[in-house]
């Protein structure tokens, strides 16, 4: 196998056994001259597949990433119905919403999963996600304690 590389207006020539042999040229071309083909055909099949496992590596991130948001909306929304049933006098809403907060619940507003933000009224909470990969999910929870998420499309 030869290949022919151009550095410093001179041609370089590898050979399969490594050494190196210099040719001049009269012009610089900027070009690799390949001599057998399948080397072409294993460069343009390695290139095609790193191509693909980046945009699959992409795909995945954003769907984990929906996963992990979807998971901490479902850790707010099951607190936020506790919170909803826990009397006031042990700090909870009594049968309310009016109050409730991340904080009340001990959630962080922002964590490695993306940030989280919290609509109330009094008979039910809409949580809003907003992933570090771009995903957004929303979900609502009501006073019978049913999660419900809103898609985004």
């Amino acid at each position: 196998m030869m290949l022919y590389i151009i550095v410093e207006k001179r041609w370089k020539k590898f050979n399969s056994f490594g050494s190196i042999q210099t040719l001049i040229s009269g012009d610089t071309i900027m070009i690799a001259i390949i001599k057998k083909p399948w080397f072409i055909f294993t460069i343009l099949i390695g290139s095609f597949a790193i191509f693909i496992g980046v945009f699959t590596y992409k795909d995945q991130a954003r769907k984990f990433n929906e996963r992990a948001v979807k998971n901490d909306i479902r850790t707010i929304g099951g607190r936020a119905a506790a919170w909803y049933l826990r009397p006031k006098m042990f700090d909870g809403g009594g049968q309310s919403f009016c109050n409730f907060s991340l904080k009340r619940i001990n959630f962080p507003e922002k964590n490695g999963n993306g940030s989280y933000e919290v609509k109330i009224s009094d008979s039910e909470v809409v949580i809003k996600a907003k992933g570090v990969q771009g995903v957004e999910v929303a979900a609502k929870i009501d006073k019978s304690g049913v999660l419900n998420f809103i898609e985004f499309r």
